[in-house]
Parts: structure tokens; C-alpha cells; sequence
């Protein structure tokens, strides 16, 4: 992570909420063929992406494991 990054973290609470539980998802292509004007996503093939509603930022992961010492 470099400091332009934004960490994310989540939890569902089923009475609270902020504007920062929020999520679009961005259907981007399937390789098992055309979707439904890209309202299905199929769990094997789509390949989408996910944007912060609040800031327009995409969801995005690096190969960076957690040190064990805050696992256990």
C-alpha cells in the first residue's frame, strides 16, 4: 500500500448503517457469453468490479498477506 491508498473494511449491521456501506457493481464481461443488459452476474465466469458510491473509488486487492502475529 502506498499513502494514496484508501483501506476497507466490512461488517454487516443489521440496524446501523453509513454512507460508507455502499457499493456498485460494474459488470465488465463473461466469458460464458452475453448477459442480461448486465443485470445477472454469474459466480464463475462474470468479471466485474466494485465502486465506492461516496468516493467513485474501485475495490482493488494486492497480494499482501496479514502478519500472523494479528491473526492468532
Amino acid at each position: 500500500m502506498t499513502p494514496a491508498d484508501l483501506e476497507v473494511s466490512g461488517y454487516r449491521a443489521q440496524f446501523t448503517s453509513d454512507p460508507n456501506d455502499f457499493w456498485v457493481i460494474e459488470i465488465v464481461d463473461d466469458a460464458a457469453g452475453p448477459l442480461d443488459n448486465g443485470r445477472r452476474l454469474r459466480a464463475l465466469t462474470t468479471r466485474f468490479r466494485l465502486k465506492h458510491v461516496g468516493t467513485g473509488c474501485y475495490l482493488w486487492c494486492v497480494p499482501i498477506h496479514t502478519p500472523k502475529k494479528t491473526c492468532e
